[in-house]
């Protein structure tokens, strides 16, 4: 649908806008719902003229225009620098509720894919409405990607097409108690889709509007803004199976199932219902209700070729319920043969664990998938699932909670109507002899979601070999587990790595064995910066209009996605030259590793290069390398011929050799020929 950028352009690419500063107003978070906080349907600006609370950074190729329109007869066109990197950006002072509404239509013209090859248009909120390009922080509500994708932190709401209007409409709701922001998106009226993600340490500075073109022409119409949300109550379809009929079919034959629909809310609405197996969509019915209708909805399936009993999911939104279809021999008549090969231990230690392995063999005579249960004491606590060709024999392995009582419990597998039983004996649990005579360090400070290490000193004080298990916890739960055996009186040091909490903190730790703890903290504490550029890989020798890679590894210690504008500049003595300016997606609390080709410039001596990078407000540089020239061809030929009479073998003593920093040229001065004009270059003319 769209072409692959061009990086560089030539030598003397002006950088993408300008960054400035200007105040920032403080969120209102006092708004009455219902209340415009934005409003702008263009009708009243004249054509070719921008709204008079529009400020303008980047292309200013913007406009109110009557070619095409959503609402009424005109809307707004931002035009980007199709396959460049000019972006047109727009920006409205607003005042931003804790709770809104936000409404408006796009389209997408022409272009071609530039410097922002993730998106093609954005609506979001920022700090600042100043004309300086990259001014303010911001957070961005929706994207419209190349690939057709309507995207809202990273994750698809919706899609859209060429030359043609869509409505959309998300509600922004922040809860500062909580410190998140839920996002509620629906496109075109379909599903509406729901995000939530933490707060950003700029949220209560949001004070505009802002509107992004990327590198195509877009348009932008009846964009509004409210504080609060809908209040009527969504419409809720309920479901419920009628009939599955035949209930139970051979394997490949088809089956119907009636499902009755009712909408129980106080809105009218339109849902899509869909029918699942395995997680895979089967097939999906449009219902459209009023409050209090019903209808119902007939689905089709063809029965999968394998024996067994299905489970059918029918969904509507946030509502499902399901339906089960018998293939072949019925669930009730098992051909699946049991037995319980070991119980290990056999005696268990109240409160403590116990496997049990069970062997499953089809003695059947065609394929089946069933489920394996496996009781404790009348009580089910688990199941596999399991498929079989005839005479296959498989095994499984279960985990058995014990009781914290001794005696005698049976264990039951079972499956349709074929069972097995164990019993498992638990008695006393032996005294723990194992003593935590210290942890080191008592205390440790960290990043957030760093591996540290806890140097923990345990001792078997009894008389006989034993085994313990040597648990970490935090608030009561469990963080870490370390098996140890050790001799009688035997002490030994080990290295228990834990992983602390993502937010800043003192927390205290317990190190336990047995009835022995001790305790340690974990000081938490966030760096100045999340971001930091770990690296920067580029060639010592680069050749003019020569391709080359810029490789870089940043590291992301937010818990969250970051996506930030991340520029490489070529520093030359005099000038500086753009060679990447795009927003890059940096995964949470991991390194990211960015590799971009870009094209060296013409160039007609060799010049000394530093290549600087700004991400996310850290910066990191270089340090020089040299963009060469192409070598020139040798015009005097082989070294058969002189142009003053002089020896053609090079026996001259006039040898000499010439170093250019990046070049070596050695040869004879009568000899020179063609390169004659490269020294004079390298040189000076005067010098020649």
């Amino acid at each position: 649908m769209f072409d692959r950028r061009t990086v560089l352009k030539a030598t003397g690419i002006a950088a993408c806008g300008g960054v400035g500063t200007a105040s920032m107003a403080q969120q209102s978070v006092a708004q009455s719902s219902g209340d415009v906080l934005f409003d702008q349907d263009f009708s009243d600006v004249g054509v070719g003229s921008v709204p008079d609370n529009f400020v303008l950074a980047g292309n200013e190729s913007q406009a109110v225009t009557d070619t095409t329109a959503a609402v009424g007869e005109t809307s707004y066109q931002m035009d980007g620098s199709y396959g460049g990197c000019w972006e047109a950006i727009t920006r409205a002072s607003m005042d931003v509720a804790d709770v809104m509404t936000v409404r408006g239509h796009f389209r997408l013209g022409d272009g071609e894919i530039g410097c922002h090859e993730k998106k093609i248009g954005t609506i979001g909120l920022r700090t600042t409405a100043t004309g300086s390009w990259g001014s303010g922080s911001g957070v961005r509500l929706l994207n419209f990607a190349p690939n057709g994708t309507i995207k809202s932190q990273g994750q698809e709401v919706g899609t859209y097409g060429e030359n043609e209007w869509i409505e959309f409409e998300l509600e922004y709701i922040r809860d500062r108690e909580n410190g998140t922001v839920t996002y509620n998106c629906q496109i075109d009226n379909e599903t509406v889709q729901t995000l939530t993600r933490d707060e950003r340490d700029h949220e209560s500075e949001l004070s505009a509007l802002i509107l992004n073109s990327g590198d195509f022409t877009v348009y932008w119409d009846d964009i509004q803004v409210r504080a609060g949300v809908e209040s009527d109550e969504p419409a809720v379809f309920d479901l419920s199976v009628d009939s599955v009929t035949p209930e139970s079919v051979d394997p490949g034959a088809t089956a119907t199932i009636d499902v009755t629909v009712t909408n129980t809310g106080e809105t009218a609405d339109d849902h899509p219902i869909d029918i699942n197996l395995d997680g895979e969509r089967l097939d999906r019915r449009e219902v459209d209700l009023a409050p209090g209708d019903e209808t119902t909805v007939e689905f089709t399936v063809t029965a999968p070729g394998t024996a067994g009993t299905y489970s059918y999911e029918i969904e509507a939104d946030q509502t499902s319920t399901t339906a089960s279809l018998d293939v072949g021999e019925s669930a009730s008549e098992s051909t699946f043969d049991l037995s319980i090969d070991a119980v290990t231990p056999e005696t268990v230690d109240p409160g403590s664990s116990a496997l049990v392995d069970v062997t499953v063999t089809n003695t059947g005579s065609t394929s089946i998938m069933q489920s394996v249960d496996i009781s404790l004491a009348g009580e089910q606590f688990d199941s596999q699932e399991t498929t079989l060709d005839p005479g296959d024999t498989t095994d499984l392995t279960f985990s058995v909670d014990v009781p914290d009582t001794e005696g005698s419990y049976q264990i039951e597998v079972s499956s349709g109507d074929g069972s097995t039983t164990a019993e498992l004996m638990v008695g006393e649990p032996a005294e723990s002899l194992f003593e935590i005579d210290a942890l080191y360090p008592e205390s440790i400070r960290a990043a957030p979601r760093e591996e540290v290490p806890v140097t923990t000193t345990v001792t078997n004080t009894g008389d006989a070999e034993q085994s313990e298990t040597v648990s970490v916890l935090l608030d009561g739960s469990v963080v870490r587990e370390v098996e140890l055996s050790l001799e009688a009186s035997e002490t030994t040091e080990t290295d228990i790595w834990v992983t602390v909490p993502d937010t800043a903190g003192d927390y205290e730790y317990e190190v336990t064995a047995g009835d022995s703890s001790q305790t340690w903290t974990a000081i938490v504490e966030r760096a100045d910066s999340d971001l930091s550029i770990e690296t920067i890989d580029v060639p010592d020798q680069i050749r003019e209009r020569e391709s080359f890679e810029i490789s870089l590894e940043i590291r992301n210690d937010d818990v969250d996605e970051r996506n930030e504008l991340m520029t490489i500049t070529a520093i030359e003595a005099n000038s500086e030259t753009v060679v990447f300016d795009d927003t890059v997606e940096l995964a949470a609390s991991s390194r990211t590793t960015i590799t971009e080709t870009v094209d060296a410039p013409s160039v007609d001596d060799p010049v000394a290069v530093v290549f600087g990078v700004s991400v996310g407000g850290q910066t990191a540089q270089t340090d020089e390398r040299y963009i060469e020239p192409q070598e020139q061809p040798d015009t005097g030929g082989s070294g058969s011929g002189s142009s003053d009479g002089g020896s053609s073998d090079g026996g001259s003593d006039d040898s000499v050799e010439v170093t250019v920093p990046g070049f070596t040229l050695p040869g004879t001065v009568a000899s020179l020929g063609g390169a004659a004009y490269l020294l004079r270059k390298r040189l000076g003319d005067d010098e020649s």
